[in-house]
């Protein structure tokens, strides 16, 4: 996971390294402004009129990993789009690696506890319950 943390950069930079970026295309930092250190991301998305914005979250502390994984976080993170739908905006981890291929290693699929579907038409999907990555959990953030 830590190879996918560009490490600490300014926003500046990451405006420019996300700018021309399709949107979905996010990127994962340490914090310069957590006081006790954190790793955030930040996604591109297009606004109603199209005009490309950026958008980060605050950054997770380590005392927050400790509770959750980090890959847990990004597979499900959703946000609330213009039509009150919930939707992942976390598609492609910078530059252009599909989430799920960066992330679903530290996943594991969940015993399923629901019936078998009536339906044969219905396709049958894993359900994912990520698993803390124990590297991440041991690094000092300060």
């Amino acid at each position: 996971l830590d190879r996918y943390i560009l490490g600490f950069i300014s926003k500046e930079r990451e405006r420019a390294i996300l700018g021309t970026k399709p949107p979905g295309t996010f990127l994962l930092r340490f914090s310069e402004s957590s006081k006790e250190g954190g790793i955030t991301f930040t996604w591109v998305e297009k606004d109603i009129s199209g005009k490309t914005q950026i958008q980060s979250v605050e950054p997770y502390t380590k005392q927050q990993l400790n509770n959750m994984s980090f890959a847990e976080i990004i597979m499900g993170y959703k946000i609330m789009d213009a039509t009150n739908i919930l939707v992942s905006p976390l598609v492609y981890l910078y530059p252009d690696i599909p989430k799920e291929e960066a992330f679903s290693k530290y996943c594991r699929p969940e015993s399923q506890e629901h019936p078998e579907p009536t339906d044969p038409g219905s396709s049958r999907l894993p359900i994912l319950k990520c698993i803390p990555y124990p590297e991440l959990l041991k690094w000092n953030f300060s």
